[in-house]
């Protein structure tokens, strides 16, 4: 089973993620800047997840090929990051109520 292992760092006010393919002991750095940008200074952590960690995630490519395939879209809409913030609560919701 490969699984992956995200990592979101914000280094100098700059998001970016660690992804690690634990299976083949892989990992990449990386950088949202090429990306697309928020229309704001507040929503940079949401654009990072989206723009890689969604798009990792719903592409069935090997994971070196899904780096390759991501989106570079201009902007996401307000549905987009939206859908982006409720992935994130049902996974802190879910890790808390199952949290031993």
């Amino acid at each position: 089973m490969n699984e992956i292992v995200f990592i979101p760092y914000n280094p100098w006010f700059h998001w970016i993620v660690i992804v690690i393919d634990l299976f083949s002991m892989d990992v990449y750095w990386l950088d949202s800047a090429p990306g697309p940008m928020q229309p704001d200074g507040k929503q940079c952590g949401i654009h990072a997840m989206r723009y890689f960690m969604r798009g990792i995630m719903s592409d069935p490519s090997p994971l070196p090929l899904k780096l390759k395939n991501l989106s570079h879209k201009k902007a996401f809409t307000d549905k987009e990051i939206n859908e982006v913030r409720m992935d994130f609560f049902m996974f802190i919701q879910e890790y808390i109520m199952n949290y031993p």
